[in-house]
């Protein structure tokens, strides 16, 4: 069995810390949000860079069956 030992910041009145808590979760956010919305961007941009592919790759003189 493993046992486990938390140090929790206490402020200078021996109460939790919270605001070096909530400080911390806002920073984590902060990089979750950061790294979704790139990752969402990078998406859409493949998006675009594909539609824009397939538009240039297409040529509308071209006679279908025929050679």
């Amino acid at each position: 069995m493993q046992s486990y030992e938390l140090d929790i910041k206490l402020d200078k009145y021996g109460n939790v810390d919270t605001g070096y808590y909530i400080a911390q979760a806002k920073e984590m956010r902060s990089d979750v949000l950061f790294s979704a919305s790139r990752n969402l961007f990078e998406r859409i941009g493949n998006i675009h860079n594909n539609f824009k592919r397939q538009r240039n790759s297409f040529n509308s003189t071209r006679s279908f069956g025929t050679v």
